[in-house]
């Protein structure tokens, strides 16, 4: 219904949806005679993981050899998924007794780790496999890490032993950045002879994991080092897990006892610092010239990556103009996956009809001052300001002349709309009171889907005399909502001059006293208004003559002629017309000059 509002509910299905950020937009589209339509909402839908505990392994394997030290602890990385928020409490639980876990309680904040030592005590163990488990208990979520131990038996006193630490090293780095440094893993021989080892990578992670040196000897109770590396070059943000494996063996071949020693080597590539594109790329705007300003709209941003958070994030208009604004134009991610809206609105006032653009342009910086990657980000807005609904008539004033007792041909007036129209446009026509006598109009309404419309506008001069009459059209119109036209009530004015005739006989006479006067055939007459002559005629064979179409006034009637004695004749008369006037003799003297 014409000014009034309906509200549509959008609903979202968001149980088959992973994890990640949707964008989409409703298109709503008016019918035929709607301006500013379509209109584009945009809608964005973040979908976050449940919110959990991670771990950085499933499985823990040691390798001890009865009677020698324990084996290095084995580190265990814990943290909350993205989506929790607050504090979380945790509390670890081993199953053996062999088995510890150091701390065993904590507090997880968001995505920071938390590393607990993972350690077994083989004291007591006889040679054998043993295997346990790690469960780590939040009021969110259970993780279980399984751990094997291997216990070997001892070996003779002059066997090498073959032992490594740390049996874990975690990389962290951002994508793009230049590798990380490399980390030590020492390796021990604590037997009695030479203790020869080399390295191998498992294959999975042999494009991005390596050491140096590969290989060696270590003498009786020395130790040696090993540099495991990284080339994270054309890794994509992810956790990665290799293994590094220490095989050691005796100057004869054979495998020395504690071998192998797998060192599980963790790297985390995490996404850069990134300010992601708007929801929208262009905003469009549509309105008519001195109507409302548009619905303002929403441009969704979003910032995600290892950012130096907060990520302080600020909106500026290229060359602002009035009719732009944005709000917020400042703001700030406190975390990855943070979304921020900014609501763009128009004001078209002291605006005409024209198409006016703008760029905005997101600019991002971390706390220590380094631009996200993605920044600037820019956003086009277009407003297109539509000409109004503005009423045309074909004229502006219409001039009636007609002689007294006749009647003067109807003339049209065409009635159309320019603009931007909600049609059917529906129009009136009225007359004033005075003129309602003599003044006529038909059709006096209508309406207007685009083909415009006639008026036919007549008059009546019979009741009326001689003279000038002005009266006046009203013409107004409304849309199919209601609203007035620009230029509705127009007023066109209305001339209606009423003409009478003059007609009677031209008189030859002897004298002043005219009496036996006679047709002048032939005679000239004048119609004159004072010294202006206002027309002429020839008099008929029995020396009548007529005038036609003589505004209201006074006139000098002048008349001249020769008889077929060739006697000079003339005279005038004086007349007031005021209507058709009849029988008006001009008595013409003879010999007068």
């Amino acid at each position: 219904m014409p000014r009034s509002t309906t509200f549509i509910h959008a609903i979202v299905h968001s149980q088959d949806l992973l994890p990640g950020v949707y964008t989409d937009a409703l298109v709503f589209t008016a019918g035929h005679g709607a301006y500013d339509s379509p209109e584009t909402v945009s809608v964005s839908l973040t979908v976050q993981p449940h919110c959990g505990l991670a771990l950085s392994t499933g499985s823990i394997s040691f390798i001890a050899v009865s009677g020698q030290s324990n084996p290095s602890n084995q580190g265990l990385g814990l943290w909350a998924t993205s989506s929790c928020t607050g504090v979380i409490n945790w509390h670890a639980i081993s199953s053996a007794s062999w088995l510890t876990v150091t701390p065993t309680s904590g507090q997880l904040k968001g995505a920071t780790r938390t590393v607990t030592a993972v350690g077994v005590n083989v004291g007591g163990l006889k040679p054998g496999s043993y295997t346990g488990t790690v469960s780590v208990l939040t009021g969110e979520s259970t993780q279980t890490v399984i751990v094997q131990l291997t216990v070997q038996a001892p070996p003779p006193p002059t066997a090498p032993i073959i032992g490594a630490s740390p049996l874990n090293i975690n990389f962290s780095t951002t994508q793009g950045l230049p590798n990380p440094g490399g980390q030590v893993v020492t390796i021990t021989n604590n037997g009695g002879s030479p203790l020869d080892w080399h390295t191998s990578v498992n294959s999975l992670a042999s494009i991005w994991l390596g050491v140096s040196p590969t290989g060696g000897v270590i003498a009786p109770n020395q130790t040696g080092q090993v540099t495991v590396l990284v080339n994270t070059s054309g890794l994509t943000p992810n956790t990665y897990v290799g293994q590094v494996v220490l095989n050691g063996t005796d100057t004869n071949g054979a495998t020395a006892s504690g071998s192998p020693q797998t060192i599980t080597v963790n790297l985390v590539v995490l996404p850069p610092c990134t300010l992601a594109q708007p929801s929208s790329s262009s905003l469009t705007f549509n309105a008519v010239q001195g109507g409302l300003n548009p619905t303002s709209q929403s441009v969704m941003i979003t910032a995600s990556g290892n950012c130096a958070w907060p990520l302080n994030w600020h909106a500026s208009i290229t060359n602002p103009p009035p009719w732009l604004s944005l709000t917020p134009s400042t703001g700030s991610f406190a975390s990855s996956g943070q979304s921020a809206n900014i609501t763009v609105a128009t004001n078209i006032a002291g605006l005409t009809p024209n198409t006016y653009s703008a760029q905005v342009s997101i600019t991002a910086t971390d706390s220590s001052g380094t631009a996200a990657q993605g920044s600037p980000q820019m956003f086009s807005v277009t407003l297109t300001v539509l000409q109004p609904c503005s009423l045309l008539v074909s004229a502006s004033g219409l001039s009636f002349t007609v002689q007294q007792g006749q009647s003067a041909q109807p003339q049209n007036l065409t009635l159309s709309e320019t603009g931007t129209c909600n049609r059917p446009v529906s129009w009136t026509v009225a007359g004033d009171a005075g003129s309602s006598a003599w003044l006529g109009l038909s059709p006096t309404s209508g309406s207007d889907s685009g083909g415009g419309g006639t008026v036919s506008v007549s008059v009546n001069p019979a009741s009326l005399q001689a003279g000038t009459y002005a009266g006046y059209i009203t013409v107004s119109a409304i849309d199919s909502n209601g609203a007035t036209v620009q230029g509705s009530g127009q007023t066109i004015t209305v001339t209606l001059t009423v003409t009478g005739s003059i007609s009677g006989a031209v008189m030859a006479c002897a004298d002043s006293s005219c009496s036996t006067p006679t047709p002048l055939a032939g005679a000239s007459v004048l119609l004159m208004s004072g010294s202006t002559q206002i027309a002429s005629t020839i008099a008929d064979g029995s020396g009548n003559y007529s005038f036609f179409n003589v505004p209201a006034g006074t006139y000098t009637l002048s008349a001249s002629g020769t008889d077929n004695s060739g006697n000079h004749y003339s005279g005038t008369a004086t007349i007031t017309v005021s209507g058709n006037q009849t029988g008006v003799t001009i008595n013409a003297i003879r010999g007068s000059a």
